[in-house]
């Protein structure tokens, strides 16, 4: 065989490679995105409150609710448990309608 007959075998191969390696990533971008799920995640901010937000990997974050700072410790617990059990149902509401993979 010449050498460029080798050449473009090998080109081939490579090519080939590539497009069968993208389209596997892609694939299991696809999947992973499709078992994503809502989760309630809570952070303290630097003025002192709290937020309670829902988020999902490839989605923006939803804000369920924001703490003021300064709150006694008794109602900062309340507040926040109701809050949590909020975002809690919602992200029950949202993973429910997401397709499962």
């Amino acid at each position: 065989m010449s050498r460029g007959v080798v050449l473009g075998i090998l080109m081939l191969v490579v090519l080939v490679s590539l497009l069968a390696f993208l389209a596997y990533t892609r694939a299991m971008e696809r999947r992973r995105m499709r078992r994503a799920r809502w989760e309630v995640e809570t952070h303290a901010l630097p003025d002192g409150g709290h937020r309670v937000a829902l988020h999902c990997e490839g989605e923006p974050p939803q804000e369920v609710r924001r703490l003021p700072p300064g709150l006694e410790s008794d109602e900062l617990g309340d507040r926040l448990a109701e809050a949590m059990s909020e975002a809690e149902a919602r992200a029950a509401t949202l993973n429910a309608a997401r397709p499962r993979g």
